[in-house]
């Protein structure tokens, strides 16, 4: 199966149309490459950008979008690996992008995680999971995280992971990426064909320089998932809207 991972268009700039450097305006396809190595792929700013190139407008026509994919407009979504292990020692990583805060006092995070999943199974007998963080340069692992089960498939040794102890949890965290939120079971919701399991952070830590009260980008380019096999990462660039003056 051919992948194509993350979105391949280069800064836009004035005088581009048509030129090698700029994306084609004769088409309205999106360039798509597999990643070698970690590239500045424009997120944010590529959309206003891109906006600006196909005139789009308050009266642009907006074409429906079938209910089974809608829920991809919400996309990109961080994908994180979560770890977990069951009552007779088995560990597994499952690939979540369905994952948001809930809580702050105390930190509550929730993801969504069909019944049928090898994991579900082993979140619910011990109660304990871990948040892994992937960097940009992990969407190979994280594809496979996410497309072979656990029960078939040694997903730490035939993905090359390395597990680690974790700090307050009896579940390893993943030592290549740059993030963990170690959770405690809280609750869970059966929603649908989905189950909520919400979990509360119990230790979190980063890679030193890569984390202070927001990532910096300079350092770590988040996996994100665009849906489907598809992932892209996320411009350097910070912005911080100045809106103190606006009454």
């Amino acid at each position: 199966m051919n992948l194509c991972l993350g979105l391949g268009f280069k800064p836009y700039r004035r005088g581009d149309r048509g030129s090698a450097e700029g994306p084609s305006l004769n088409n309205d396809q999106i360039r798509l490459f597999e990643p070698l190595s970690v590239r500045k792929v424009l997120h944010a700013t590529l959309i206003f950008r891109y906006v600006e190139m196909i005139g789009l407008s308050e009266n642009q026509n907006k074409v429906p979008v079938p209910f089974e994919k809608s829920l991809y407009l919400l996309h990109p979504y961080n994908a994180t690996l979560v770890t977990c292990k069951g009552k007779n020692e088995e560990i597994n990583v499952l690939a979540v992008a369905w994952i948001i805060p809930v809580g702050v006092n105390p930190p509550l995070l929730a993801m969504s995680i069909r019944p049928e999943r090898y994991s579900h199974d082993l979140i619910m007998e011990t109660g304990e999971f871990v948040v892994n963080i992937p960097t940009f340069n992990m969407v190979k692992e994280v594809l496979l995280c996410g497309r072979r089960s656990g029960r078939n498939f040694e997903k730490f040794k035939k993905v090359s992971l390395s597990p680690q102890k974790a700090r307050k949890v009896n579940v390893p965290v993943i030592k290549e990426c740059v993030a963990h939120l170690e959770c405690k079971l809280a609750k869970t919701v059966n929603i649908g064909d989905h189950t909520l399991i919400i979990g509360q952070v119990v230790a979190a830590y980063a890679a030193e320089g890569c984390f202070e009260e927001v990532y910096d980008l300079t350092k770590f380019h988040p996996c994100l998932h665009l849906g489907k096999n598809f992932f892209t990462t996320c411009t350097e660039e910070r912005v911080e809207p100045d809106i103190a003056n606006i009454k």
